[in-house]
C-alpha cells in the first residue's frame, strides 16, 4: 500500500503546484495588463477623470481621487448603476488613522483600511497613494459587493503611480504632446534622461533610480 501511496501523493502535490503556478501567472498577467492600460491612457493625454474611469472599468469598482489636502479631484464608477464612492472628506473618513497613514507615507503605498465607522458596519476602504508633496495622489475604493483581494491592492498601488505621473505632468509648464510624453518615458527607461532631469522623477514619482532593474 505504501508503494502505491507514495507516487500518488507526489502526483497530487505536483498537480497542486502546477495549479498555484498557473494562478500566479494569471494574477501577474492581470496586474500588468491593467498597468499597461493606465500608462497607455496617460500617454494618450487622459486627465485624472479619464484615468479614474479606466481604473474603475479595469477593476469593476468605484474609485475617487484626492489631493493631500483632501480635495476630491476625480471619481468614476464601472457602470451607470454602480454606487459611487461617497464624499469621504465630508464624512471625515479621510482623517481615519489608517487612511492618513497611507496618504502621509513618503513611499508608494496601498492598504486596506477598516471597517470605517462613518461608512457603516463592516465596510472597508482600499487606499493607495504615490508621489510626493502636492503631486501625491490618494486613490480610494469602498468595499461593496465583494471583498478586496491582493490583486486589488497591487493594481491600486501601480495605478497611484500613474496618477502621480499625471500630476507631475500637469504641474509642468505647458501641456506636452503625446509624442513628447512617450519620448520622455522611453528615455527614462532606456537611461537617456539628462542627469539634471532625474531629481523631479525621483521626488514626485518616488522612483528608485539607483536600483537595479530588469525590463522584460
Amino acid at each position: 500500500a505504501a508503494v502505491a501511496f507514495a507516487p500518488a501523493q507526489m502526483g497530487a502535490e505536483a498537480r497542486a503546484e502546477g495549479r498555484r503556478a498557473r494562478s500566479q501567472a494569471s494574477t501577474l498577467t492581470r496586474i500588468l495588463a491593467a498597468e499597461d492600460r493606465l500608462w497607455g491612457a496617460l500617454l494618450d493625454g487622459s486627465g485624472e477623470r479619464q484615468l479614474a474611469q479606466v481604473l474603475a472599468e479595469l477593476t469593476e469598482r468605484s474609485w475617487a481621487v484626492y489631493t493631500p489636502a483632501g480635495e476630491r479631484i476625480a471619481a468614476a464608477t464601472p457602470a451607470e448603476d454602480a454606487a459611487p464612492v461617497p464624499d469621504l472628506a465630508g464624512l471625515g473618513a479621510l482623517a481615519h488613522p489608517g487612511v492618513a497613514a497611507v496618504l502621509e507615507d513618503g513611499e508608494a503605498h496601498a492598504e486596506t483600511v477598516g471597517p470605517v465607522r462613518e461608512l457603516g458596519p463592516h465596510r472597508r476602504l482600499l487606499c493607495a497613494a504615490a508621489g510626493r508633496g502636492e503631486g501625491r495622489r490618494l486613490l480610494v475604493a469602498v468595499e461593496q459587493s465583494r471583498r478586496f483581494g491582493a490583486v486589488d491592492s497591487m493594481v491600486a498601488r501601480r495605478a497611484a503611480t500613474v496618477f502621480a505621473a499625471q500630476a507631475l505632468e500637469r504641474g509642468g509648464s505647458g501641456a506636452p504632446s503625446r509624442q513628447s510624453r512617450a519620448a520622455e518615458l522611453a528615455a527614462l527607461l532606456s537611461g537617456g534622461v539628462e542627469e539634471a532631469s532625474l531629481p523631479r522623477f525621483h521626488t514626485v514619482l518616488d522612483l528608485p533610480l539607483d536600483a537595479r532593474a530588469m525590463v522584460c
